[in-house]
């Protein structure tokens, strides 16, 4: 799988110079595009991957101002919200959290919305570079311009981000790796198929689970389909609902002291 950037449209053409920079990726002419499977490229909606060989699949932008997510992020609420329940959210407790598989950037910037704090760790720096674009797209809008001062995003291997920043400690650690979908919409199957052959699936989740143990002073979750086999030991309890389930581990008793107020740094 080979991924490279084109420039559509002359006036990114800086932007398009520093995203190959940082990518390492190769910065191509338009009519070479054909030669890689799949390429990114900017315009006035910001920076999108789309294919090179298949012509019926939508270009992916991760987008927080407008769509189907933008609306969710709209309505959302503690009392609506799973996820809220997992992270044990109520009125006057927002933790601060780590969400070690950003991915598509939803699941943090929902939680930003009900009032928490998060950092992201993305390791591919194809999705990061989608996901960093929709962040600041999104700082500029009125509806999330205040979501967005209260997320960091990291491009980083997660199973080393404590070696690097050992002194930061979270209320909360999120983890999302990637899954195999049995049913999937047509959204889902594109959304797998490029995460299945850009970051070639999430098979050392549990690395990563060990990597955070004694860096977050509440909960660790981890998010599983419904019948999915544990990735870890038996967790301290479990929130199932029709697809997804939260397994939840609580902090030993004495790591319990917030962090949710402190500065990081």
């Amino acid at each position: 799988m080979t991924v490279a950037i084109i420039i559509k449209d002359s006036q990114f053409t800086e932007k398009s110079l520093t995203l190959a920079h940082s990518t390492h990726l190769p910065l191509i002419d338009e009519a070479n595009s054909y030669r890689h499977d799949y390429y990114l490229s900017y315009d006035a909606a910001g920076l999108a991957l789309a294919s090179s060989t298949n012509n019926s699949f939508k270009p992916l932008r991760i987008d927080f101002v407008h769509g189907k997510t933008a609306q969710r992020l709209q309505q959302a609420s503690i009392n609506k919200e799973a996820i809220a329940k997992a992270f044990g959210l109520h009125k006057g407790r927002r933790p601060y959290i780590l969400d070690c598989t950003a991915g598509l950037g939803r699941d943090a910037m929902l939680l930003t919305k009900l009032g928490c704090r998060v950092d992201m760790i993305e390791r591919s720096p194809i999705i990061y570079a989608l996901l960093n674009d929709a962040l600041q797209r999104a700082s500029l809008h009125a509806l999330t311009k205040e979501l967005t001062s209260h997320i960091r995003l990291f491009h980083t291997q997660a199973q080393n981000y404590f070696d690097d920043y050992p002194n930061r400690h979270y209320d909360a650690i999120y983890l999302d790796p990637m899954f195999p979908e049995k049913k999937k919409s047509a959204l889902a199957q594109k959304e797998m198929q490029i995460f299945k052959e850009i970051i070639g699936g999430d098979l050392d989740a549990h690395l990563i689970f060990n990597a955070c143990q004694g860096y977050y002073t509440d909960r660790l979750i981890i998010k599983r389909p419904r019948l999915a086999p544990r990735l870890a030991q038996s967790p301290s309890y479990q929130l199932t609902g029709k697809a997804n389930r939260f397994d939840i581990y609580l902090a030993p008793a004495d790591s319990n002291q917030s962090t949710s107020t402190s500065g990081v740094s």
